[in-house]
């Protein structure tokens, strides 16, 4: 799905923008310092996670302005998990403390089971849709255990 960037760049706000009426999204951009094999990477990697516990992708589209690429993502209205604790700790009770503690261990088991590690998990990285339903995001620096095993031993002593 191709989204005009330009309604984006002249005052549209993220949280307004819907896909079919329906969805939210927001956009992760490639920013100059990001090597775009790693962004790429990322790509396959949220790909890979659809519907196990990770924030959806829908695809990816240019910035013709800025000339990169941006990943279009489902739209977290709470924002990363990190701030939701900040501005709503006392709204959540321990029923969905326990909610959101399911989803990001079901979204790391996942993760793991495909036999890769996260490598920059955070509560900065734990988007939330709502109150309850937590996600994972990030997954640049998501590689491969077996490719993790062997640069460690090969940089053991």
């Amino acid at each position: 799905m191709q989204i005009n960037i330009q309604k984006l760049l002249n005052g549209f706000h993220l949280a307004d923008l819907r896909m079919n009426g329906r969805q939210g999204v927001c956009l992760k951009s490639l920013d100059n310092l990001t090597n775009k094999n790693d962004f790429l990477q990322e790509i396959k990697n949220q790909l890979k996670f659809r519907g196990k516990k990770s924030i959806a992708i829908y695809g990816i589209t240019k910035n013709q302005t800025e000339n990169e690429y941006m990943m279009v993502m489902n739209y977290a209205e709470y924002g990363s998990l990190r701030k939701l604790l900040n501005n709503k700790f006392e709204e959540l009770t321990w029923g969905k403390k326990h909610s959101i503690l399911f989803n990001v261990a079901y979204g790391l088991k996942n993760i793991h089971e495909m036999g890769l590690m996260h490598k920059d998990f955070h509560s900065g990285n734990i988007v939330n849709q709502n109150l309850t339903k937590s996600y994972i995001t990030d997954f640049g620096l998501c590689k491969p255990v077996t490719l993790l095993k062997m640069i460690q031993k090969k940089f053991m002593v």
